[in-house]
């Protein structure tokens, strides 16, 4: 039986989406957001442009995406323990989300590019981009009152995302400042 020739089997197409993902994180993370080039991700990716555009309507929609995938994973990381209740919730959910303002300072740099260009107009993306922080909010909530935090679980949630972009922020200039403020930030609202 003669040798087949060996064919080239192309990536799935959530393969090439969760690569496509994961490039364009490091990218915008290393270059910021209007910096970035779809050109350096699909490199990143080891793919096409045309890979980015048959998963991706646009940049933004790709930054979106990456906003949407580093959520779920804080969020899948933040899930409070059962058995954590009031103070104790707010104090463990404090500790394993300051983990995410240290993980990657330059991402929170991007995003609040991102961000400030969505809210000043720059951008035509400012209520897609509220959309999405409610509906984060919304999951947070969720997660607290899950956790037997019912009073004032939305206003906690807001503080809660108001609380981690701040410490990333400030820990971008003085990484030293913020050990510990978040665990001990949310243990104190969670208490009262």
């Amino acid at each position: 039986m003669p040798n087949q020739p060996k064919t080239r089997r192309r990536p799935t197409r959530a393969v090439t989406r969760a690569r496509l993902l994961e490039a364009a994180a490091a990218v915008f993370s290393e270059r910021g957001f209007e910096a970035a080039s779809l050109d350096e991700v699909a490199t990143e990716a080891g793919l096409t442009k045309g890979a980015i555009y048959s998963s991706f309507s646009s940049k933004e929609q790709l930054f979106f995406e990456v906003i949407e995938a580093r959520w779920h994973e804080r969020l899948a990381a933040a899930r409070l323990v059962e058995t954590d209740s009031g103070p104790a919730a707010g104090h463990a959910l404090g500790e394993r989300l300051a983990a995410f303002t240290a993980d990657d300072p330059n991402w929170h740099l991007a995003f609040l590019e991102f961000w400030a260009a969505s809210v000043r107009g720059e951008r035509a993306n400012v209520q897609e981009l509220r959309e999405r922080r409610r509906d984060f909010r919304d999951v947070i909530e969720a997660e607290l009152v899950r956790a037997g935090v019912d009073d004032h679980a939305e206003q906690l949630a807001v503080l809660i995302l108001a609380l981690s972009n701040g410490l990333a922020v400030e820990r971008a200039i003085d990484p030293d400042c913020t050990d510990g403020v978040f665990a001990f930030a949310l243990e104190r609202l969670v208490a009262n």
